[in-house]
């Protein structure tokens, strides 16, 4: 998650009932704010490897999976869900690494 729905953020409420392990991260992108098409207005990040480095938390939960529905729901249109590549903080039982995680990037191709 970043921007408000980030831990501590305005948004968080949203997807805070999922539980489970919070861990920060980091993805590559830019944050940006649309001044153009159907979606003028919305903030978001549009995610590239050669992009600046963005924290995010990253959430490892058994109930993500009935959660998506809802947070897509909550959410203006023009995002999108995918998975993309973020490198993931050093945690009581894990190392620092890279993992994958699904992110709601912003749609700029319409």
């Amino acid at each position: 998650m970043y921007g408000e729905m980030r831990r501590g953020g305005a948004e968080h409420h949203v997807v805070s009932t999922v539980g489970g392990t919070w861990r920060a991260g980091v993805v590559k992108g830019w944050l940006v704010t649309l001044d153009w098409g159907p979606a003028e207005g919305i903030e978001g990040i549009i995610v590239h490897p050669d992009g600046n480095p963005i924290e995010v938390d990253v959430v490892d939960s058994d109930r993500l999976d009935r959660a998506w529905k809802g947070i897509e729901r909550f959410l203006d249109p023009g995002y999108r869900r995918r998975i993309v590549p973020v490198s993931l903080a050093a945690g009581p039982q894990v190392t620092d690494g890279e993992a994958s995680a699904h992110i709601f990037e912003v749609i700029t191709d319409q």
